[in-house]
């Protein structure tokens, strides 16, 4: 009778074993995992902006890929309008090459048009035929061809508060205001795309020392894959990354948008500890994380809760992107004046 009884039990742990592992390498679970063991480092710091670079766990590794500047180096990679008469918040995006290629929520596409951000994480498989991408206009007032009808890589990736505001809100009108605001912030108004503001001299010359002083912050952390960025006593973002090769390549197209931040806030040095930076990303963990649907390749998930927004791209258990604000503050409609004798009269 005992016999029988531990066959029992082992058939029924056997049939039990496969739903398990399924829920334990499920991507939403991966994702609580990664998030919940990250390590910080010290910050590197200059005037006010305050980089902690982050070792993020790869219990996974990605497959031989390409990024966006490299793949259209190798023109391996096609960037158009989705036709003749174009979309504001779509553009056309196509791999022809032999190996995927990432592309990061943020990068700024220059030209056709009007210049655009992507919205989300995109992971373009070989030879993926034609896909239309979502993105944000960065470039309000023009709707037509100035040159190429290809797009190219601006070297910068759009700031935070842009992307901030694209995370938050959804919507296309307040990337225009958030576009707006940075301009107004740093004293550009030549043009109304984002991309141009950091090549205006004035603008160059408040950014270049950060970039001076950070550039090098990845050899100086071998082993980050990510980055928790301060400005005085407030945390702005997170980028982590699942390769090491992606936080090198994308790191001269962060530190930009990082320093054009902090030029636009108040100097002072960074106020925030390695502690709460840590507890940022920890907290993260617990985001309610929900699946949307992606034209490439991954799971794609939109986060929220802790009064942080963020997004999410896992391949399997590898991660491939994730980016972390806190949510904006919502602006909350003026309550009606109460008249005077009212007051007087309760």
């Amino acid at each position: 009778m005992r016999n029988w009884f531990l066959v029992a039990l082992m058939l029924l742990m056997c049939v039990n074993l496969p739903a398990r592992a399924e829920r334990t390498s499920s991507p939403q679970l991966t994702l609580e995992t990664l998030l919940g063991g990250v390590r910080v480092g010290s910050p590197e710091i200059h005037a006010n902006l305050a980089v902690f670079p982050v070792i993020v766990p790869t219990p996974a590794a990605l497959a031989e890929h390409l990024n966006l500047d490299p793949a259209l180096e190798r023109q391996v990679l096609k960037l158009t309008e989705i036709s003749e008469s174009g979309s504001v918040n779509k553009v056309r995006v196509e791999n022809t090459g032999k190996v995927p290629v990432f592309l990061m929520a943020g990068e700024i596409l220059s030209g056709a048009k009007q210049d655009r951000v992507l919205q989300d994480d995109l992971w373009l498989p070989a030879r993926s035929g034609p896909v239309e991408v979502a993105c944000y206009c960065v470039e309000r007032g023009r709707w037509s061809y100035t040159g190429d009808r290809e797009f190219k890589s601006r070297p910068v990736a759009g700031n935070l508060s842009v992307r901030q505001s694209a995370r938050t809100n959804n919507s296309q009108v307040a990337v225009w205001s958030a576009v707006a605001e940075t301009q107004a912030r740093v004293g550009f108004g030549d043009s109304t795309a984002l991309g141009e503001t950091f090549e205006a001299p004035a603008v160059k010359r408040r950014i270049e020392g950060y970039v001076k002083a950070l550039g090098d912050l990845p050899a100086r952390h071998p082993r980050a894959n990510g980055f928790v960025v301060a400005v005085g006593s407030r945390i702005l973002a997170a980028d982590l990354f699942g390769s090491r090769s992606d936080a090198l390549a994308l790191w001269p197209k962060l530190l930009p948008s990082y320093a054009l931040e902090a030029a636009q806030a108040e100097s002072g040095k960074p106020g925030v500890s390695r502690a709460a930076a840590l507890r940022f990303l920890r907290e993260a963990a617990s985001m309610k994380s929900t699946t949307r649907g992606t034209p490439g390749e991954g799971t794609l998930f939109s986060l929220e809760g802790h009064g942080r927004v963020g997004s999410a791209l896992l391949l399997g258990r590898a991660l491939v992107h994730a980016e972390i604000f806190p949510r904006q503050e919502e602006t909350l409609p003026p309550q009606p004046l109460v008249p005077i004798q009212r007051q007087y009269d309760r």
